[in-house]
């Protein structure tokens, strides 16, 4: 939707809504109202000219023209400058806004084009490389993501397109993210069956796409026991644990697993209080049949107290985004998880896994993206290496904002807030804030202030 794509252009560039007011000439409160959904102008104003305009600019003054087209998935070859017609027909283009007069889309083709929205921004595909594949004109994909052209179950074109994203989100490494959001098992997606299975589920209008993980957070808020350290101790084994192996150095998804375990024994151990994470990197080391395993040592650091300081990477996308909230919320009841994301853009070429028990020992890595499964995992005990990097962590967390904010007493929600009550949940969204509340038997809330987390939000509600 138009709310969630100004996002995305907005942040991409690192701006603040107070930096494109200046340039747009129009007060900060007028952006922050399109970018929560309260307004939705119509493409062709002179306001959402004079928006567009200001992205443009911002971007030019601050070199991160590359940044803004990737993000529009503009080829550099398609255009050599930004135009405000451009930025305008991208912000418009397969929301569930039709720009100015066209006709309104029924909700079982809007619900086909948000899940195909969420295949293609999970593949990283943009409209030309898709219409390279299944050689039609861009054009002819527009048309699709729009809702203006349908697809037919039984149509060749339905079948290139399941066949061409799945095989695509398998070669870089996000079948797990593909099987969380079609709900089909891991183990049953693989290039062979990949196209039926997305192309079943893009014409099953009965699930939505953010609102899959959206329901899945809030089972996991209702299904999650009071905290308590009996039900963490004893969750993972002496063998996973006890890694006592010392290298300089591990190597690969494997070695990464292999640190990651060591860190954890090494601050249990040794009585840390602290552990802090920050990675940007693939994610593929703690998913797939480790997941249990990498699930099982955070729970052991809360076993023993171990505050964990977390900084979130939410460059990815919606639903990964969404299905990385939900894979902590069980442990967040704990009260000993800070999460935090970060304000700034990370690069594109490079990413950074950074992970440390202050004082004890530290995982540092940087590869290029898509290189983790070979890259170098420094395991770092030097206590003046420790020192400086720690120094780094600090200033890292200065410079990011929580996630959310966890409490055991319940949020009031404000009457003119679109809400709702899912069985033992609570659930309540306006002036940029959701609140969460579990009701029974622990009383549990949970605030979120971002604003893509809001939008999810929202969309769900409506």
């Amino acid at each position: 939707m138009l709310s969630e794509r100004l996002s995305v252009l907005i942040e991409s560039v690192g701006a603040s809504n107070t930096d494109i007011s200046k340039l747009a000439d129009c007060a900060p409160s007028y952006i922050s109202r399109l970018r929560s959904g309260e307004r939705v102008p119509k493409m062709n104003t002179s306001a959402m000219h004079r928006l567009a305009n200001a992205i443009c600019t911002f971007a030019d003054i601050n070199h991160c023209e590359n940044i803004l087209r990737n993000t529009m998935g503009i080829d550099d070859k398609q255009s050599n400058k930004f135009n405000t017609e451009e930025v305008l027909r991208w912000m418009y283009e397969s929301s569930d806004i039709i720009p100015d007069s066209a006709a309104d889309i029924s909700e079982k083709s809007r619900v086909f084009t948000n899940k195909l929205d969420a295949l293609i921004s999970l593949s990283g595909t943009s409209n030309k490389e898709l219409s390279d594949a299944l050689s039609v004109d861009p054009s002819y994909i527009s048309r699709i993501r729009k809702g203006s052209r349908t697809l037919k179950r039984q149509s060749r074109m339905l079948t290139e397109l399941g066949d061409s994203l799945g095989k695509k989100i398998i070669d870089i490494g996000k079948r797990y993210r593909l099987s969380e959001l079609t709900t089909v098992p891991i183990d049953t997606i693989n290039n062979d069956t990949v196209g039926a299975i997305v192309s079943s589920w893009l014409l099953d209008c009965s699930t939505g796409t953010e609102a899959v993980y959206i329901k899945k957070i809030l089972e996991s808020i209702n299904n999650c026991g009071s905290y308590s350290n009996k039900m963490l101790t004893g969750a993972v084994s002496d063998a996973e644990l006890n890694n006592d192996t010392v290298k300089p150095s591990y190597f690969g998804i494997e070695g990464m697993r292999q640190a990651f375990a060591r860190l954890v024994h090494d601050a249990v151990r040794s009585g840390c209080k602290k552990i802090y994470l920050y990675s940007d990197q693939g994610i593929s080391w703690s998913i797939g049949e480790f997941h249990h395993t990498w699930l099982s040592l955070l729970k052991e650091c809360l076993s023993h107290n171990i505050r964990i300081r977390i900084i979130h990477y939410i460059q990815r996308d919606n639903l990964e985004m969404l299905a990385g909230i939900n894979s902590w919320m069980p442990m967040y009841m704990s009260g000993l998880i800070d999460s935090y994301f970060s304000t700034i853009p990370v690069g594109e070429l490079f990413g950074r896994l950074f992970y440390m028990a202050p004082g004890v020992g530290c995982i540092d890595s940087c590869c290029a993206r898509g290189f983790e499964d070979k890259a170098e995992y420094r395991y770092i005990t030097d206590s003046d290496h420790l020192a400086a990097l720690q120094s780094e962590f600090e200033y890292m967390f200065s410079i990011s904002r929580k996630l959310f904010h966890y409490s055991p007493a319940l949020k009031s929600i404000p009457p003119h807030a679109m809400s709702k009550t899912v069985d033992n949940v609570e659930i309540g969204a306006a002036d940029g804030i959701v609140i969460v509340n579990r009701k029974y038997p622990s009383p549990a809330s949970f605030t979120f202030d971002n604003q893509r987390v809001y939008n999810a939000f929202r969309k769900y509600l409506e």
